[in-house]
């Protein structure tokens, strides 16, 4: 007879709440202490276009995806045996037949004892957070690929490339610039990079790049770096100035080896200073010639007499 209340108690408070259930905006259900579902609020059913009777007791796994069902009924099941509550994600097919991403959430009723008398539970759609999700990590990855990929080719650029902060200390150097100083990453960056350069080229290189980090967006330089046999050889600095999208302030750029080009331009200029001394000299000994000298061209035109 207590039971024969109880029950209808139960039934009768649930008769009473159930269009208050109605009107929540999400799918509430009940279920009995060995999970059996027997209630769940309009919301649910409207959901999946389908009565009660179609998904009560344990016929509510026909609405899971066919690859969900199983992780779903051992995660219920878990649920029911620790008597604890858990929230758990799978897909449900809704009623146009489109299987979407759902929270379940549930937590027991218990009695004076401890016992397991009805679960209740709600399920939300989060399909929409799910592809959010979904795209976030098809986006990280693909950025990370496309970082990846620009660290390649970074890395493979045969000339010595660089990022700097504002204050003109190095955040980064690529692979050239390590394998040309035969040095660790943590020997050239910050203000490590100037034990590299020449002690004659410091200063005036110092004094440019300070200039412009404070009133150019970009600079141009000439110094020398010691390599890692412990030469110098003449490299040409190029760096522009990049502002992000945040305001963060950068400096990129790269030191191209112009060893080769400034010897030859040193070689050009030796020659051309050796030519006018020679010219210089030529002069010298035609104009102290006791004659006349003269030079005319093929046609017979005088072009050159000296100042005898």
């Amino acid at each position: 007879m207590i039971v024969e209340r109880g029950a209808i108690a139960e039934e009768s408070e649930g008769r009473q709440t159930d269009p208050i259930i109605d009107l929540i905006p999400a799918m509430v259900w009940s279920a009995t202490s060995d999970g059996m579902l027997d209630f769940a609020n309009q919301h649910f059913l409207d959901f999946i276009g389908a009565p009660l009777e179609e998904i009560s007791g344990v016929k509510f796994y026909g609405i899971f995806h066919p690859d969900d069902t199983s992780h779903l009924a051992s995660e219920w099941h878990s649920i029911m045996a620790s008597k604890t509550a858990k929230e758990v994600v799978g897909r449900l097919r809704r009623a146009d037949g489109q299987y979407r991403w759902c929270t379940l959430r549930q937590k027991p009723r218990l009695d004076a004892e401890g016992n397991v008398t009805r679960w209740y539970g709600v399920v939300l759609d989060i399909e929409d957070r799910k592809q959010a999700e979904n795209a976030l990590k098809e986006t990280q990855t693909a950025l990370a690929a496309s970082e990846e990929n620009l660290s390649l080719i970074i890395n493979s650029l045969p000339v010595l490339v660089w990022s700097a902060r504002p204050d003109g200390s190095a955040a980064f150097v690529n692979k050239s610039w390590l394998d040309y100083a035969g040095l660790p990453e943590s020997k050239i960056l910050e203000w490590g990079f100037l034990d590299l350069y020449h002690p004659d080229d410091i200063p005036g290189m110092v004094d440019i790049w300070k200039r412009d980090l404070e009133h150019s967006d970009h600079t141009l330089l000439k110094g020398r770096i010691r390599g890692a046999d412990g030469t110098y050889r003449w490299f040409y600095f190029a760096g522009r100035k990049l502002v992000d999208a945040s305001g963060v302030v950068r400096w990129f750029g790269c030191n191209i080896d112009i060893e080769d080009l400034q010897r030859a331009e040193n070689a050009l200029r030796e020659s051309e200073a050796a030519l006018r001394a020679s010219e210089h000299k030529l002069s010298l000994i035609i104009n102290t010639i006791p004659a006349m000298a003269w030079s005319c061209t093929s046609d017979g035109r005088l072009e050159y007499f000296n100042r005898n």
